[in-house]
């Protein structure tokens, strides 16, 4: 009732407020109170969910589901939370996506994307890598120009099984589909996406971790939520000698907080930089609003926040090589590290970026 009272009746806002006051439980020092009080906060809340028409979503059952596993009594409590948490991926996800879960269960072979590498490499680039991998997760470096998930697939978003040799992939794959077609186990939990645990933007390239098993996805959820994920990126961007050198940022991103720290790792004739830009909130496109709005140096070839003008002093090599890459630009999510289950990843810059820096560096040196 508190939280409702709180919310004022906002079903979003109670969701939020919910996950956050199960999410502390996590932080606990005593792990046992801190399950206990997860049990009490999601038994009292589903008490009256039918009532308030507002139920548990992904977040709150995968908050509870960590709390639950850090307890030493609460196990079989972890088990049946996160069976729910399946059956509302199942029922959220459609037919078609029950019937995708059932052919991956049907599956005998389990492949791991290491041994893979160079076929996905050979049919989306040499950008795609393997970052790092065990039984539960995967981290990867994905191409720029890859959608990670189709909502809606159209025809051009679909792989065509052709028989013999494989053949490069011109088509509009996404990532789940890249990796699910070479049988690469992903949960199910994500009712829109298998594996996907957070996303980046198509025309960002880098660092994105995916849960393999359903246990994991939970927990790593929870890792985000509870912003314990550090993440990191490195952009390009058009802007002058007025930048300094580092700083924080905390432009407001759709009405919400947000925060940011930058640092000018190198400059190109005083007309585009190179930043290393950290994440401390995760708001949709923050690094692309703050570079755009914060330091007033969108980056470069950014189809939203960024314009002609903002690469007209650019050489004519330099954009050529950009406008190669359809639906690219130059933000790329460089490093992402999850202390809690060791994960600790960085991806080295896109082959484009090489290109392009170089033909930069000539134009420092002749100006």
């Amino acid at each position: 009732s508190a939280t409702v009272e709180v919310s004022r009746g906002n079903k979003g806002q109670t969701i939020s407020i919910l996950n956050s006051w199960i999410g502390a439980c996590i932080l606990t020092e005593d792990p046992d109170l801190g399950a206990r009080l997860a049990w009490g906060l999601l038994s009292a809340f589903d008490d009256v969910s039918e009532e308030l028409g507002t139920y548990p979503d992904l977040v709150t059952l995968s908050l509870a589901y960590t709390a639950f596993r850090r307890g030493l009594q609460t196990s079989a409590m972890a088990e049946d939370v996160l069976e729910r948490a399946i059956k509302l991926g199942k029922k959220l996800g459609g037919s078609k996506r029950r019937k995708s879960l059932a052919a991956s269960r049907r599956q005998k072979v389990i492949v791991e994307a290491k041994d893979v590498e160079k076929k996905l490499q050979f049919l989306y680039g040499s950008d795609f890598q393997i970052l790092q991998e065990t039984e539960d997760f995967l981290v990867l470096s994905k191409p720029s120009g890859m959608v990670c998930f189709h909502k809606h697939k159209t025809t051009a978003g679909k792989i065509k099984k052709k028989k013999g040799k494989s053949s490069k992939r011109t088509m509009d794959i996404s990532l789940e589909d890249a990796l699910l077609d070479q049988k690469i186990p992903l949960s199910a939990l994500n009712h829109e996406s298998r594996g996907l645990v957070h996303r980046i933007d198509r025309g960002t390239s880098g660092c994105i971790v995916l849960a393999k098993t359903d246990d994991m996805h939970a927990r790593l959820l929870s890792e985000f939520f509870l912003r314990r994920a550090k993440k990191s990126y490195s952009a390009l961007v058009s802007a002058d000698a007025s930048i300094p050198n580092e700083g924080t940022l905390n432009t407001p991103v759709t009405g919400r907080p947000a925060k940011s720290s930058f640092e000018v790792i190198e400059r190109y004739s005083n007309l585009v930089s190179l930043l290393k830009v950290a994440t401390f909130t995760g708001r949709k496109h923050q690094v692309r609003v703050h570079c755009a709005e914060g330091l007033n140096a969108p980056i470069l070839m950014d189809p939203i926040y960024s314009t002609e003008q903002d690469t007209s002093h650019l050489p004519g090599k330099v954009i050529e090589l950009a406008e190669d890459e359809q639906q690219r630009f130059f933000l790329h999510a460089s490093s992402l590290e999850i202390p809690e289950y060791d994960i600790q990843a960085n991806a080295p810059l896109p082959t484009m970026w090489e290109n392009v820096i170089s033909e930069l560096k000539e134009m420092a040196k002749a100006s």
